[in-house]
């Protein structure tokens, strides 16, 4: 399953919940001014972010670092385990100082159910 496909699961999924607001491929202006794509803006119960990363990781945290500070709302960062592997030495310690939940993910068409509790649980806390 491809990172666009987990995305349509996840909107599938978050569409079927009334109680949350949310949309796709959003453009959210931070406090600097600048307009950020995200994946999936949760606008109710609890402004929140998520984006799934489908080029060079590296880039990926660190855009959603950078957005997380400027659009001052927690972002969510889906990374698939294979991705992480290959940079794990660089992103271990990283990970654990950034202010970004990152929801690792082996086989997303086996566990596209845990990810989206786990961006409910976010969103409802």
């Amino acid at each position: 399953m491809s990172e666009h496909e987990l995305k349509k699961l996840l909107i599938k999924m978050l569409s079927s919940d009334h109680d949350i607001k949310f949309s796709i491929d959003t453009l959210v202006k931070g406090l600097s001014g600048i307009k950020h794509k995200v994946d999936i803006y949760i606008s109710y119960p609890r402004s929140l972010a998520i984006m799934i990363p489908c080029g060079d990781l590296k880039i990926e945290l660190v855009k959603a670092v950078v957005i997380g500070i400027d659009i001052h709302v927690p972002v969510i960062l889906l990374i698939n385990e294979k991705e992480l592997m290959k940079y794990e030495k660089d992103f271990r310690d990283i990970l654990e100082e950034v202010p970004v939940k990152v929801i690792i993910y082996r086989k997303p068409d086996e566990e596209y159910s845990r990810l989206y509790q786990e961006i409910i649980k976010e969103c409802k806390s």
